[in-house]
Order: C-alpha cells, then structure tokens, then sequence
C-alpha cells in the first residue's frame, strides 16, 4: 500500500512500478517486497486506499465539524483537455484548536448540460453524502461569478446555505474589464498573448527571442503561454 501511497501523492502514472529502475529500487531498499504489474494497482490498490483515506476523513470530519458554528464549502467546475467535465467539492473550517482545515469531499465527473439547475442538483447530492453538515448552523458556498454557477447556488435552499463569490475571481475580472478600457494597455497584452502563444507553438521563436536577449544583456525568461487570458 506504501507504493500505492508514493503513486497517487506524487501523481504518477501507475505504468511506474513497470519500469525496471524503480524495481530495482525497491528490490535494494526491502529484497522480500514483490512489485505487482500496474493493473493491479489501478483495479484493486486505488480502491482500497481510496476507501482508506475517505473512512479516516469522514469519522475526523464528524468528529471535528460538529462543534463548528459555520464552514464554508468550496465547488468549481471545468472541463479539461481532453473534454471530460470535472466539479469538486471542498469543505473548510476552524476546529476546536483553531486550526484551519480543509478537504475535498468530491472529485468527479459531471454528466449532463451544465446549466444552474443540473449543477444545484449535483451540488446537493454531493454535500447530502456528508449528513454531519446538516447539524452546522452556518454554510456558506463560495463560487466563481460564472452565471451557471451563481444561477446554482440562488435555486438551492437559502435557508440553508449563503452565497460568496471567489475574491481573486471577482478581483481578475475586474482588472480584466479595466485593462480594456486603456487601450495602450490592452495593446501590450494582446502582444504579449500573442509572443506568448507564437512561443509555445514555435521552437524557432523561442531560440531567436533567446539570442536577441543575449545581445541585448538582458535575462532570458521563458515564455509560457496560459491556457486562458488573465492578469495573474
């Protein structure tokens, strides 16, 4: 389970315990320890540590949330390269000892359109899986501005949570709007997007930005390019 432990922490493939390096490895570190083909891992060790680990959270969460007066509960939703829709759940609070906790409660897939109401559903049943949060007086939900997720959280039951906004959200969208109103400014940024985005694409465009740096003395910093425009 240790390995299964040092894969899923550190994100590596399962294809790892495959490699004949790290077989060696282990062999040197604890000759007696036999390591699995990577299907094992995947089909038998994550699920048995995915169970672990959500045991242990959710008796520490009962034993520490029943005390609080308020937590704040954290969702967002995104869609990745590879066109898989993903929302997550993340509980924070102050325990007894005044230390800040947080977890996640869920990570999964997110079926079906993404409008308010299929995310309020989603968003209830995630958060019914936990019924010590019923017992909290205060909850709070704190989203993005996006009008899907600010429509969610206004059909849920207002007598039971309260809405926030994200601040480095609310903060990006407003420097957003306010570097489009400079023109000067927006020019310089649709410059730097488009190096930044010509870089990326382009080795050749990385070599010679590098050699003009050189010529000019001044340090060389690799341009990366964002997935989507912000001020960050």
């Amino acid at each position: 389970m240790v390995i299964m432990s040092y894969i899923a922490s550190s994100s590596s493939p399962y294809t790892l315990v495959d490699e004949p390096c790290f077989k060696e490895m282990v062999e040197h570190l604890n000759p007696k320890v036999i390591v699995k083909h990577c299907s094992t891992f995947s089909r038998y060790k994550l699920p048995l540590l995915y169970e672990s680990v959500m045991d242990t959270v959710q008796n520490l969460i009962e034993k520490e949330v029943s005390t609080c007066q308020q937590v704040a509960i954290t969702t967002d939703g995104w869609t990745s390269r590879s066109q898989d829709p993903y929302m997550t759940l993340t509980l924070h609070y102050i325990n007894s000892q005044f230390e800040l906790k947080k977890y996640v409660l869920n990570f999964d897939n997110f079926v079906g359109r993404h409008t308010g109401y299929h995310i309020s559903k989603a968003l209830e049943e995630m958060i019914q899986k936990y019924p010590v949060l019923d017992a909290v007086p205060k909850k709070v939900i704190v989203h993005d501005a996006a009008a899907n997720m600010k429509h969610a959280v206004s059909i849920m039951n207002k007598t039971k949570y309260e809405s926030l906004l994200y601040a480095d959200h609310l903060l990006n969208t407003s420097l957003l709007h306010a570097t489009n109103e400079v023109q000067e400014v927006k020019e310089c940024i649709d410059i730097a997007t488009q190096l930044s985005s010509k870089v990326h694409r382009s080795t050749l465009a990385c070599q010679l930005i590098e050699k003009e740096c050189m010529l000019l003395r001044v340090n060389y910093v690799k341009i990366i390019a964002p997935r989507k425009r912000c001020t960050k």
